[in-house]
Protein backbone atom coordinates (compact mmCIF):
# COMPACT_ATOMS: atom_id res chain seq x y z
CA UNK A 1 0.00 0.00 0.00
CA UNK A 2 1.43 3.33 -1.02
CA UNK A 3 1.49 6.23 1.41
CA UNK A 4 0.17 9.73 0.91
CA UNK A 5 1.63 11.55 -2.04
CA UNK A 6 3.84 14.58 -1.56
CA UNK A 7 2.89 18.09 -2.67
CA UNK A 8 5.65 17.95 -5.27
CA UNK A 9 4.04 14.91 -6.80
CA UNK A 10 0.72 16.68 -7.31
CA UNK A 11 2.50 19.73 -8.70
CA UNK A 12 4.28 17.52 -11.22
CA UNK A 13 1.07 15.72 -12.20
CA UNK A 14 -0.75 19.04 -12.63
CA UNK A 15 2.08 20.28 -14.84
CA UNK A 16 1.81 17.17 -16.99
CA UNK A 17 -1.94 17.69 -17.36
CA UNK A 18 -1.25 21.21 -18.60
CA UNK A 19 1.30 19.76 -21.02
CA UNK A 20 -1.31 17.41 -22.40
CA UNK A 21 -3.71 20.30 -22.91
CA UNK A 22 -1.03 22.13 -24.82
CA UNK A 23 -0.34 18.91 -26.73
CA UNK A 24 -3.96 18.85 -27.86
CA UNK A 25 -3.87 22.52 -28.89
CA UNK A 26 -0.71 21.97 -30.91
CA UNK A 27 -2.19 18.87 -32.53
CA UNK A 28 -5.25 20.90 -33.55
CA UNK A 29 -2.99 23.59 -34.99
CA UNK A 30 -1.01 20.96 -36.88
CA UNK A 31 -4.21 19.49 -38.35
CA UNK A 32 -5.26 22.95 -39.50
CA UNK A 33 -1.90 23.63 -41.10
CA UNK A 34 -1.92 20.34 -43.02
CA UNK A 35 -4.43 21.82 -45.43
CA UNK A 36 -2.01 24.55 -46.56
CA UNK A 37 0.03 24.41 -49.77
CA UNK A 38 3.21 22.37 -50.19
CA UNK A 39 5.59 25.28 -49.63
CA UNK A 40 4.30 25.67 -46.08
CA UNK A 41 5.15 22.13 -45.05
CA UNK A 42 8.65 23.35 -44.26
CA UNK A 43 7.29 25.94 -41.84
CA UNK A 44 5.01 23.36 -40.28
CA UNK A 45 7.98 21.07 -39.72
CA UNK A 46 9.88 23.90 -38.01
CA UNK A 47 6.89 24.51 -35.75
CA UNK A 48 6.70 20.82 -34.79
CA UNK A 49 10.45 20.59 -34.25
CA UNK A 50 10.46 23.63 -32.00
CA UNK A 51 7.57 22.36 -29.92
CA UNK A 52 9.03 18.85 -29.46
CA UNK A 53 12.43 20.21 -28.51
CA UNK A 54 10.92 22.56 -25.94
CA UNK A 55 8.77 19.76 -24.56
CA UNK A 56 11.73 17.40 -24.40
CA UNK A 57 13.74 20.01 -22.51
CA UNK A 58 10.97 20.48 -19.93
CA UNK A 59 10.55 16.74 -19.46
CA UNK A 60 14.29 16.31 -18.90
CA UNK A 61 14.19 19.02 -16.26
CA UNK A 62 11.27 17.32 -14.50
CA UNK A 63 13.01 13.96 -14.68
CA UNK A 64 16.02 15.45 -12.93
CA UNK A 65 13.81 16.94 -10.22
CA UNK A 66 11.99 13.65 -9.82
CA UNK A 67 15.31 11.83 -9.47
CA UNK A 68 16.43 14.28 -6.84
CA UNK A 69 13.22 13.76 -4.89
CA UNK A 70 13.52 9.99 -5.24
CA UNK A 71 9.96 9.84 -6.55
CA UNK A 72 9.97 6.65 -8.58
CA UNK A 73 6.45 7.01 -9.86
CA UNK A 74 7.11 10.48 -11.21
CA UNK A 75 10.44 9.37 -12.59
CA UNK A 76 8.95 6.40 -14.41
CA UNK A 77 6.09 8.44 -15.85
CA UNK A 78 8.34 11.14 -17.24
CA UNK A 79 10.74 8.61 -18.76
CA UNK A 80 7.80 7.02 -20.53
CA UNK A 81 6.88 10.39 -22.00
CA UNK A 82 10.46 11.04 -23.10
CA UNK A 83 10.62 7.70 -24.91
CA UNK A 84 7.78 8.87 -27.14
CA UNK A 85 9.95 11.71 -28.52
CA UNK A 86 12.54 10.95 -31.28
CA UNK A 87 16.13 11.31 -30.08
CA UNK A 88 16.90 13.90 -32.75
CA UNK A 89 14.75 16.39 -30.84
CA UNK A 90 16.59 15.91 -27.55
CA UNK A 91 19.22 18.48 -28.52
CA UNK A 92 20.18 22.05 -27.65
CA UNK A 93 17.82 25.01 -28.04
CA UNK A 94 16.90 26.38 -31.43
CA UNK A 95 18.29 29.72 -32.59
CA UNK A 96 16.53 32.99 -31.81
CA UNK A 97 15.46 33.31 -35.46
CA UNK A 98 13.59 30.00 -35.23
CA UNK A 99 11.85 31.18 -32.07
CA UNK A 100 10.87 34.39 -33.85
CA UNK A 101 9.37 32.34 -36.69
CA UNK A 102 7.33 30.40 -34.16
CA UNK A 103 6.02 33.59 -32.50
CA UNK A 104 4.99 35.14 -35.83
CA UNK A 105 3.77 32.00 -37.53
CA UNK A 106 0.08 32.43 -36.67
CA UNK A 107 0.11 36.07 -37.78
CA UNK A 108 1.86 35.16 -41.04
CA UNK A 109 -0.62 32.37 -41.76
CA UNK A 110 -3.62 34.68 -41.22
CA UNK A 111 -2.06 37.37 -43.43
CA UNK A 112 -1.38 34.82 -46.16
CA UNK A 113 -4.91 33.42 -46.01
CA UNK A 114 -6.34 36.95 -46.40
CA UNK A 115 -4.27 37.57 -49.52
CA UNK A 116 -5.15 34.18 -51.01
CA UNK A 117 -8.82 34.97 -50.36
CA UNK A 118 -8.45 38.23 -52.33
CA UNK A 119 -6.76 36.39 -55.20
CA UNK A 120 -9.43 33.67 -55.20
CA UNK A 121 -12.11 36.34 -55.49
CA UNK A 122 -10.18 37.91 -58.38
CA UNK A 123 -9.98 34.54 -60.18
CA UNK A 124 -13.69 33.83 -59.59
CA UNK A 125 -14.62 37.22 -61.06
CA UNK A 126 -12.23 37.23 -64.01
CA UNK A 127 -11.33 33.57 -64.57
CA UNK A 128 -7.55 33.89 -64.70
CA UNK A 129 -4.37 35.47 -63.36
CA UNK A 130 -1.34 36.62 -65.30
CA UNK A 131 2.17 35.16 -65.27
CA UNK A 132 3.41 38.22 -63.38
CA UNK A 133 0.78 37.56 -60.70
CA UNK A 134 1.89 33.93 -60.42
CA UNK A 135 5.50 35.08 -60.04
CA UNK A 136 4.52 37.40 -57.19
CA UNK A 137 2.58 34.59 -55.52
CA UNK A 138 5.62 32.34 -55.67
CA UNK A 139 7.66 35.04 -53.94
CA UNK A 140 4.90 35.49 -51.37
CA UNK A 141 4.75 31.76 -50.61
CA UNK A 142 8.50 31.72 -49.98
CA UNK A 143 8.39 34.72 -47.64
CA UNK A 144 8.37 34.00 -43.89
CA UNK A 145 8.47 37.51 -42.45
CA UNK A 146 5.59 39.92 -42.14
CA UNK A 147 7.56 42.79 -43.69
CA UNK A 148 8.38 40.87 -46.85
CA UNK A 149 4.82 39.56 -47.08
CA UNK A 150 3.40 43.07 -46.78
CA UNK A 151 5.71 44.35 -49.51
CA UNK A 152 4.77 41.56 -51.90
CA UNK A 153 1.08 41.78 -50.97
CA UNK A 154 1.09 45.47 -51.91
CA UNK A 155 2.40 44.52 -55.36
CA UNK A 156 -0.16 41.72 -55.66
CA UNK A 157 -3.09 44.01 -54.84
CA UNK A 158 -1.75 46.53 -57.34
CA UNK A 159 -1.61 43.80 -59.98
CA UNK A 160 -5.15 42.65 -59.08
CA UNK A 161 -6.48 46.18 -59.65
CA UNK A 162 -4.51 46.55 -62.90
CA UNK A 163 -5.54 43.14 -64.25
CA UNK A 164 -9.19 43.76 -63.36
CA UNK A 165 -9.03 47.01 -65.33
CA UNK A 166 -7.31 45.31 -68.28
CA UNK A 167 -9.79 42.42 -68.28
CA UNK A 168 -12.77 44.81 -68.21
CA UNK A 169 -11.31 46.71 -71.15
CA UNK A 170 -10.65 43.46 -72.99
CA UNK A 171 -14.24 42.32 -72.41
CA UNK A 172 -15.48 45.70 -73.64
CA UNK A 173 -13.40 45.47 -76.83
CA UNK A 174 -14.48 41.86 -77.40
CA UNK A 175 -18.11 42.93 -77.03
CA UNK A 176 -17.59 45.76 -79.54
CA UNK A 177 -15.91 43.35 -81.97
CA UNK A 178 -18.65 40.75 -81.49
CA UNK A 179 -21.28 43.39 -82.17
CA UNK A 180 -19.45 44.49 -85.32
CA UNK A 181 -19.38 40.89 -86.55
CA UNK A 182 -23.08 40.42 -85.76
CA UNK A 183 -24.03 43.68 -87.46
CA UNK A 184 -21.91 42.83 -90.50
CA UNK A 185 -23.91 39.59 -90.79
CA UNK A 186 -27.15 41.59 -90.58
CA UNK A 187 -25.95 43.92 -93.36
CA UNK A 188 -25.05 40.94 -95.53
CA UNK A 189 -28.39 39.21 -94.93
CA UNK A 190 -30.41 42.35 -95.73
CA UNK A 191 -28.44 42.86 -98.95
CA UNK A 192 -28.99 39.22 -99.89
CA UNK A 193 -32.74 39.38 -99.18
CA UNK A 194 -33.22 42.56 -101.22
CA UNK A 195 -31.33 41.11 -104.18
CA UNK A 196 -33.47 37.97 -103.98
CA UNK A 197 -36.42 40.34 -104.45
CA UNK A 198 -34.73 41.74 -107.63
CA UNK A 199 -33.86 45.04 -105.96
CA UNK A 200 -30.87 47.13 -106.97
CA UNK A 201 -29.00 47.71 -103.71
CA UNK A 202 -26.47 50.35 -102.78
CA UNK A 203 -23.46 49.38 -100.67
CA UNK A 204 -24.55 48.44 -97.15
CA UNK A 205 -21.43 49.03 -95.07
CA UNK A 206 -20.49 46.39 -92.50
CA UNK A 207 -20.38 49.20 -89.93
CA UNK A 208 -23.72 50.73 -90.90
CA UNK A 209 -25.56 49.10 -88.01
CA UNK A 210 -22.77 50.08 -85.58
CA UNK A 211 -22.02 53.63 -86.67
CA UNK A 212 -25.36 54.53 -88.26
CA UNK A 213 -26.07 56.17 -91.61
CA UNK A 214 -28.16 55.66 -94.74
CA UNK A 215 -28.22 53.45 -97.81
CA UNK A 216 -30.58 53.18 -100.77
CA UNK A 217 -32.19 50.50 -102.93
CA UNK A 218 -34.84 50.35 -105.67
CA UNK A 219 -36.80 48.08 -107.94
CA UNK A 220 -35.72 48.62 -111.54
CA UNK A 221 -39.36 48.35 -112.64
CA UNK A 222 -40.12 51.62 -110.87
CA UNK A 223 -40.13 54.94 -112.66
CA UNK A 224 -36.70 56.54 -112.80
CA UNK A 225 -35.36 58.40 -109.77
CA UNK A 226 -37.48 56.62 -107.12
CA UNK A 227 -35.55 54.96 -104.26
CA UNK A 228 -36.15 53.60 -100.78
CA UNK A 229 -33.86 55.22 -98.24
CA UNK A 230 -32.98 53.06 -95.23
CA UNK A 231 -31.70 55.02 -92.23
CA UNK A 232 -30.04 53.28 -89.26
CA UNK A 233 -29.98 54.81 -85.75
CA UNK A 234 -27.67 52.68 -83.54
CA UNK A 235 -28.52 54.49 -80.28
CA UNK A 236 -32.16 53.41 -80.29
CA UNK A 237 -31.49 50.40 -82.57
CA UNK A 238 -34.07 51.58 -85.12
CA UNK A 239 -34.42 51.24 -88.90
CA UNK A 240 -36.39 53.80 -90.89
CA UNK A 241 -37.59 53.22 -94.47
CA UNK A 242 -39.06 55.97 -96.63
CA UNK A 243 -39.38 56.79 -100.32
CA UNK A 244 -37.20 59.50 -101.88
CA UNK A 245 -36.99 61.05 -105.34
CA UNK A 246 -33.76 62.29 -106.89
CA UNK A 247 -33.22 65.15 -109.28
CA UNK A 248 -34.93 68.40 -110.18
CA UNK A 249 -37.61 67.02 -112.49
CA UNK A 250 -41.23 67.09 -111.46
CA UNK A 251 -42.94 63.92 -110.26
CA UNK A 252 -46.65 63.36 -109.93
CA UNK A 253 -48.50 62.37 -106.76
CA UNK A 254 -49.99 59.43 -108.61
CA UNK A 255 -46.51 58.10 -109.49
CA UNK A 256 -45.44 58.67 -105.89
CA UNK A 257 -48.35 56.68 -104.48
CA UNK A 258 -48.04 53.89 -107.05
CA UNK A 259 -44.35 53.41 -106.18
CA UNK A 260 -45.03 53.59 -102.45
CA UNK A 261 -47.82 51.02 -102.77
CA UNK A 262 -45.39 48.72 -104.54
CA UNK A 263 -42.76 49.17 -101.82
CA UNK A 264 -45.25 48.64 -98.98
CA UNK A 265 -46.13 45.24 -100.44
CA UNK A 266 -42.45 44.39 -100.84
CA UNK A 267 -41.70 45.48 -97.28
CA UNK A 268 -44.03 42.80 -95.94
CA UNK A 269 -42.17 40.22 -98.02
CA UNK A 270 -38.83 41.59 -96.76
CA UNK A 271 -40.03 41.17 -93.16
CA UNK A 272 -40.88 37.51 -93.79
CA UNK A 273 -37.61 36.88 -95.62
CA UNK A 274 -35.48 38.40 -92.85
CA UNK A 275 -37.52 36.66 -90.16
CA UNK A 276 -36.77 33.28 -91.74
CA UNK A 277 -33.07 34.17 -91.50
CA UNK A 278 -33.18 35.15 -87.84
CA UNK A 279 -33.64 38.92 -88.15
CA UNK A 280 -36.86 40.27 -86.69
CA UNK A 281 -38.18 43.70 -87.73
CA UNK A 282 -40.76 45.15 -85.35
CA UNK A 283 -42.84 47.93 -86.94
CA UNK A 284 -43.42 50.77 -84.46
CA UNK A 285 -44.74 53.41 -86.87
CA UNK A 286 -46.33 52.63 -90.23
CA UNK A 287 -47.46 55.36 -92.66
CA UNK A 288 -49.84 54.56 -95.49
CA UNK A 289 -48.76 55.17 -99.08
CA UNK A 290 -49.34 58.82 -100.02
CA UNK A 291 -49.84 59.91 -96.40
CA UNK A 292 -46.88 62.29 -96.65
CA UNK A 293 -45.17 63.71 -99.75
CA UNK A 294 -42.19 61.86 -101.21
CA UNK A 295 -39.05 63.70 -100.16
CA UNK A 296 -36.82 65.03 -102.97
CA UNK A 297 -33.04 64.64 -102.51
CA UNK A 298 -30.01 65.50 -104.64
CA UNK A 299 -28.62 62.84 -106.96
CA UNK A 300 -25.25 62.79 -105.24
CA UNK A 301 -26.98 61.62 -102.05
CA UNK A 302 -27.85 58.29 -103.67
CA UNK A 303 -25.05 55.95 -104.67
CA UNK A 304 -26.33 52.75 -106.21
CA UNK A 305 -25.34 50.38 -108.98
CA UNK A 306 -28.18 50.34 -111.49
CA UNK A 307 -29.11 47.12 -113.24
CA UNK A 308 -28.45 47.37 -116.97
CA UNK A 309 -31.78 46.94 -118.81
CA UNK A 310 -31.12 45.74 -122.34
CA UNK A 311 -34.72 45.84 -123.47
CA UNK A 312 -38.31 45.84 -122.33
CA UNK A 313 -38.27 42.06 -121.94
CA UNK A 314 -36.02 42.35 -118.89
CA UNK A 315 -38.52 44.57 -117.12
CA UNK A 316 -41.39 42.30 -118.07
CA UNK A 317 -39.61 39.25 -116.64
CA UNK A 318 -38.93 41.07 -113.38
CA UNK A 319 -42.58 42.05 -113.13
CA UNK A 320 -43.63 38.44 -113.71
CA UNK A 321 -41.32 37.20 -110.95
CA UNK A 322 -42.72 39.83 -108.61
CA UNK A 323 -46.32 38.92 -109.39
CA UNK A 324 -45.54 35.25 -108.82
CA UNK A 325 -43.92 36.05 -105.45
CA UNK A 326 -47.00 38.03 -104.39
CA UNK A 327 -49.28 35.17 -105.45
CA UNK A 328 -47.16 32.69 -103.45
CA UNK A 329 -47.56 34.78 -100.31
Amino acid sequence: MSGPKSANYYIAVEALVEDRKRDKQVEEQIETLKGNEQQYLLELKKQEDLYLEQRAKKLKEREQKATDRKTKMEQGFVKGEIEKIPEEYLEEDKSESDLAISDNFQELREYREKLLSDITQHINEHGTISESMESLLNEFNQAFSLDSMEEIATQVHSRIAQEAKEIKEQIKQEEIQRKKVDEAKVASIITESLKEMDYEVGTISETLFVEGGVTHFRDSTWADNYYVEMRIEPKDESMNFHMVYTGDTMHSRSDDQKTEDDWCGDFTHLQHSLGSKGISIEVTNHLRAGEIPVHTVTKDRVIIERTQKSDAETTIERKKRKEKRIDDE
